[in-house]
């Protein structure tokens, strides 16, 4: 009965990694001035999981080990931003025209010091 519950376990565990383990991916929703518009899963299954409102924009960068997150308004002077492996949010002045995804899903990488100021 213990190798199956050991067997049963080392399974689950190596099925959870590889389910779990997701290629990076990074993108920016819509800066014409449309806004609204949201992020869609494609797997398991095609569907919204996140939407915008109007004249806000947001960017996302995800890899194997969490996601960063910022946004602008499109009158707005200041990005704002935060990641999975911080308790901070980070802003920083600029344009919708220079509105860009975080750089990387490190927190540390995709807000660093000099150019994004902790709050």
């Amino acid at each position: 009965m213990k190798k199956i519950i050991a067997i049963t376990l080392l399974l689950l565990y190596v099925a959870t990694g590889s389910a779990l383990a997701a290629a990076a991916a990074s993108g920016t929703s819509d800066t014409t001035g449309t806004g609204g518009l949201g992020l869609n899963a494609t797997a398991p299954t095609a569907q919204s999981i996140a939407r915008a409102s109007k004249g806000v924009f947001w960017g996302w960068t995800t890899g194997t080990g969490g996601y960063a997150l910022d946004t602008i308004h499109m009158n707005g002077t200041k990005a704002y931003g935060t990641g999975y492996d911080s308790t901070k949010i980070y802003f920083m002045d600029t344009t919708v025209a220079a509105f860009a995804e975080p750089a990387d899903s490190n927190t540390e990488v995709a807000f660093p010091d000099g150019t994004w100021t902790p709050m």
